[in-house]
């Protein structure tokens, strides 16, 4: 019985921890400074374990719609997101709420880790976009062998215009159980290292021409989606 109520109370402070917007409400402190890159960990840990929020945030020379063509560019991430193997997208329920289906690498001598997430984003009355990203389940999922499904139990983007547009602020803050046998320690070192790699990629990636999507247009979505 006292089992059984340690795991419901363990349940409970997770469920209302990440209610919560993780960055106004967790406690951080910088570990990584590069140029306009920021890292955070947070204090507050993953009850029941040692895993670490990360949070980052740089300042970016692209519009919002351009920094968010290639960050929702699926398949695209393979080019920016490390350790990332496969992405697809599963579902798209609106052009600002999907499924997404990915799988990453894991270091030897551990299975590769897959992830199934709903990313739902919206634009603020500022031409600020934030999405909110979590684990979810689908049915009849198909998949390869030799793998741990991992959980994401938070993830959060917000992208703001800067200098009238013409550049973004991007912010970043996640929590990611790989599950199974990796050690919590483990998990920290990756999460740490991510941000200034991908962000390093990402500077790179938005140096190249690419045509951005009508759908991440701020002035087109207040007027098919805030107006109606």
């Amino acid at each position: 019985m006292k089992f059984v109520k340690t795991l419901f109370f363990a349940a409970s402070c997770i469920t209302q921890l990440y209610a919560l917007d993780p960055i106004k409400e967790f406690t951080w402190e910088v570990i990584h400074e590069k140029g306009d890159t920021k890292v955070y960990k947070s204090k507050n840990k993953l009850p029941g374990s040692d895993i670490i929020p990360i949070r980052a945030h740089s300042i970016f020379n692209a519009p919002v719609k351009k920094v968010l063509t290639l960050l929702q560019d699926t398949k695209g991430r393979l080019n920016w997101v490390p350790r990332l193997k496969e992405a697809r997208t599963i579902k798209k329920l609106s052009p600002y709420h999907h499924i997404e289906y990915s799988r990453y690498t894991a270091p030897w001598p551990f299975y590769d880790r897959s992830f199934v997430i709903r990313n739902k984003g919206h634009f603020d009355d500022e031409g600020s976009y934030y999405a909110r990203m979590e684990s979810t389940e689908i049915k009849g999922l198909k998949e390869g062998k030799r793998l741990v499904r991992g959980k994401s139990h938070f993830g959060i983007v917000i992208i703001k215009p800067l200098d009238g547009g013409k550049k973004s602020y991007l912010e970043m803050a996640f929590l990611t159980d790989f599950k199974g046998n990796i050690p919590d320690w483990v998990i920290n070192i990756i999460q740490h290292r991510w941000p200034l790699d991908s962000f390093a990629r990402i500077r790179k990636e938005l140096k190249k021409d690419f045509p951005t999507e009508p759908r991440w247009d701020f002035d087109n979505y207040l007027k098919n989606v805030v107006n109606k």
